[in-house]
């Protein structure tokens, strides 16, 4: 088995008005709504100030407006019939504008062929809808048998992890590089709140900050977490997190260590968890 995880340079900056008015036709998407995304995303301008200088406008023909809302939406809007483009013999998943490509065969000269013919036209897709694929930025991951693919002109070589929304797997489908990355974010945000409890009295101002700076760190991925796992919410990993045993995940992550020698259950009071 084998995933490749694709990269789009600049996704939202990239995305083509004409081709998406063309494809939120074929979702039937009716005139007046189509006539409404035209008008918002042409006649744009934009320029730049650097200290006193200011430069002249420019036309902007591509993208999104930075910060909009509706950039997501639309890049997903773009990118609907992507899957159908790349035919079968591989799955694909897309969020926004991450694309994983999956295959599993018991011949790996298979796998490989599938990819990369799968690649081939995704590269293909990405250049005819006006999107920038980025092959150096391509992730490959094999759970045996590893071997590069082409993309493009480029060779992809495996890696050892891959790094998918934010969540980092190894070659066995695991999260343990997820859990170790969470072990030491843990640690220096421990380090952080004795620092703060320093300089500030013990109430809801310092627990309001630990709460910001912790509770979105642990959680984050908790829904790959095993059922019954203690990391699978925020608020039960803070106040489990000094129980040597409820940490660890297939007995084989040192998070369980780490957050206990950090004494995170000196804070149970401050982050209102209770034993």
């Amino acid at each position: 088995m084998a995933i490749a995880a694709f990269d789009f340079s600049n996704a939202f900056d990239t995305l083509g008005v004409e081709e998406l008015v063309l494809k939120l036709r074929s979702l039937n998407v009716g005139q007046g709504a189509v006539l409404w995304f035209r008008d918002y995303l042409s006649g744009r301008v934009q320029r730049v100030r650097y200290g006193s200088a200011t430069s002249t406008l420019r036309r902007v023909s591509f993208g999104v407006p930075q910060g909009s809302l509706l950039g997501p939406v639309l890049f997903t809007v773009l990118t609907s019939d992507l899957p159908a483009a790349l035919g079968g013999g591989v799955n694909v998943t897309l969020y926004a504008d991450d694309t994983c490509l999956w295959c599993a065969a018991k011949d790996p000269a298979i796998v490989k062929r599938k990819l990369e013919l799968a690649a081939s036209r995704l590269f293909s897709y990405a250049l005819d809808n006006s999107l920038a694929l980025n092959p150096a930025k391509t992730q490959l991951v094999w759970s045996s048998n590893p071997s590069p693919i082409s993309v493009g002109i480029t060779v992809v070589n495996p890696q050892e992890e891959l790094l998918l929304l934010g969540v980092r797997f190894d070659r066995k489908h695991s999260i343990n590089p997820h859990l170790r990355a969470l072990a030491g974010t843990a640690r220096s945000l421990l380090a952080l709140t004795r620092r703060l409890l320093l300089h500030l009295p013990r109430g809801q101002q310092v627990q309001d900050i630990v709460r910001s700076l912790v509770v979105g760190q642990l959680g984050y991925g908790g829904v790959l977490f095993p059922p019954g796992s203690p990391l699978r919410t925020p608020q039960a990993s803070l106040c489990r997190a000094s129980r040597p045993r409820s940490m660890t995940w297939h007995g084989s992550c040192a998070v369980s260590p780490v957050l206990t020698g950090c004494r995170w259950s000196n804070y149970w009071q401050l982050l209102g968890c209770h034993r």
